[in-house]
């Protein structure tokens, strides 16, 4: 690709850093792209960068709850209490994202006939997952981490480390 000397000169002056000072100077519309810029670049990281679809669990005859040394929080046996569950996971599937630093303080153990079905971690509200070589958060609201924790029967406190 050959570029005239004038569009090299172009791309130079587009690619100079800028000082504070002329950042300040800056009027009208070169100031509103520079804020949109920011905006974006703020918002982007704020946002969910790899959105990921949790599989469907199913088959499940037991759950378990345990903290991260392995102590039984609780346990489910009932069927019904395990469809609730597994729905209210199942409601969210969509929701999980890229996860930035948390870590699981307990976890939740999905098992069936079978063997382990899968194991979602949990963290002050937040849902952690690790599949296909990804790691995955999903936040909940305060009134839908209640939900999860009472129908698991579970105290926050308890699962703190």
């Amino acid at each position: 690709m050959n570029l005239s000397p004038r569009w090299i000169g172009v791309l130079v002056d587009a690619c100079k850093p800028i000082t504070l000072t002329e950042f300040r100077n800056l009027n009208g519309a070169p100031m509103n792209f520079c804020l949109l810029i920011i905006l974006t670049v703020i918002l982007q990281s704020a946002c969910c960068q790899h959105s990921f679809t949790y599989p469907v669990i199913g088959d499940v005859t037991k759950i378990t709850v345990t903290t991260s040394d392995g102590s039984i929080v609780a346990e489910v046996t009932e069927i019904e209490r395990i469809n609730e569950i597994i729905r209210f996971v199942d409601e969210r599937r969509s929701q999980w994202c890229s996860r930035r630093s948390a870590v699981a303080s307990a976890f939740v153990n999905f098992s069936g006939r079978e063997g382990d079905k899968g194991k979602i971690g949990l963290h002050d509200g937040v849902l952690l997952a690790e599949f296909a070589g990804g790691k995955y958060e999903m936040s909940l609201s305060e009134d839908e981490w209640r939900d999860f924790s009472g129908l698991l029967e579970i105290d926050r406190n308890a699962i703190k480390k």
